[in-house]
């Protein structure tokens, strides 16, 4: 009987265990250790971020700007209605895709070091990401800073692109000698509206992702312990 008992205790705190290596486990964790809301909200945040759905998401971007690149430079003097949409491409693009892959390299990088498999001896990251010394603090400061210059410029850039693309919407897509620059190359346009609805999709998606995995964490943090 005591054995059975015994191997029934170890069953259960196995399934407890492997709930806090869920991402929602590992959330509530977090909001058990946090000392207050912006604590809570710091971990949270860094937990998501090096995720899987994060890190499929981030290489959805680099794709997409990519693709977006390619197209600008591909498509530079097929849409003379409006030119500046290709230069929305090609910066767009550019930036684009060296912000997300160094986000999604990142992402990679911290989550083999949490997860004990990269064996690279980083002193000045904590468990939780965070810095243990103030030279690492300083440095953390700097690339959060030029992370948050570059995501307002991607943003500022993007509803510019938005603005640039629907003030056309399904212009001609061959020339005409009646209109000879009243037209944009067909495939470009619809490749930028598809991008557009693929970005408009992961803003929702990672935006609805965030809030339920943080009500989640937060309201079922003792129905977890407590089981």
């Amino acid at each position: 009987c005591c054995h059975n008992e015994e191997d029934e205790n170890k069953g259960q705190w196995d399934r407890r265990d492997s709930q806090y290596d869920t991402l929602p486990g590992q959330l509530v964790v977090a909001s058990e250790e946090s000392e207050n809301c912006i604590d809570y909200l710091t971990r949270a945040f860094h937990i998501i971020s090096i995720s899987l759905p994060s890190i499929c998401i981030e290489a959805l971007l680099v794709l997409l700007s990519f693709l977006m690149f390619i197209f600008g430079c591909k498509y530079v003097d097929e849409c003379p209605r409006q030119p500046l949409l290709i230069i929305y491409h090609i910066i767009g693009g550019g930036v684009g895709l060296l912000f997300t892959l160094w986000l999604m390299i990142r992402a990679i990088r911290r989550r083999r070091q949490e997860s004990g498999l990269d064996d690279d001896d980083d002193h000045s990251v904590g468990g939780h990401g965070y810095t243990d010394d103030s030279t690492g603090k300083l440095k953390d400061n700097g690339i959060w800073f030029m992370e948050l210059i570059a995501l307002m410029f991607l943003c500022s850039w993007f509803i510019i692109g938005n603005y640039w693309t629907w003030t056309i919407y399904i212009p001609d897509g061959e020339m005409s000698l009646q209109k000879p620059l009243s037209w944009c190359d067909r495939t470009l346009y619809m490749f930028t509206l598809v991008s557009f609805a693929i970005l408009y999709f992961v803003i929702l998606f990672g935006f609805i992702l965030v809030i339920s995995l943080l009500i989640y964490a937060r309201f079922c943090a003792r129905s977890m312990i407590n089981e």
